[in-house]
């Protein structure tokens, strides 16, 4: 019966440290699964914008762009210009190119603003 309660305890105990060590990776993953992180070669398509349509806006386009910040303390912390899938949707896509290029700039430049971020947290380690 002491065994059982031993080998039980160390489980749990092994489970929490290993959730506790890769905690944040877990969640990275599954904003990763809603979320478009900024890259070089990374273009936005009319398919990235999943959200449902509200229909009573008077927008033909709707979008989310953000920073999200990973970090487990100060040391390690780093920005990442995102566009959030789940929160952006595209009411009409006839003569969608030109807002689609808008689109694109205003990830990139959230990517300028993620870089200076970062390079903010670098001066203060």
């Amino acid at each position: 019966m002491k065994n059982k309660i031993v080998i039980v305890i160390s489980l749990i105990i092994v489970n929490g440290i290993i959730y506790w060590y890769f905690r944040f990776d877990i969640k990275h993953h599954f904003i990763s699964k809603q979320v478009i992180f900024w890259k070089e070669n990374v273009k936005l398509k009319p398919s990235d914008f999943q959200s449902e349509i509200d229909s009573n806006s008077v927008d033909k386009v709707w979008w989310s762009h953000g920073l999200y910040l990973k970090s487990t303390n100060f040391n390690d912390a780093k920005a990442f210009a995102i566009f959030e899938k789940n929160k952006s949707w595209i009411k009409d896509t006839l003569n969608f190119s030109e807002k689609m290029k808008f689109q694109q700039l205003n990830f990139d430049l959230y990517e300028v603003y993620a870089r200076k971020f970062n390079n903010e947290i670098n001066k203060i380690n």
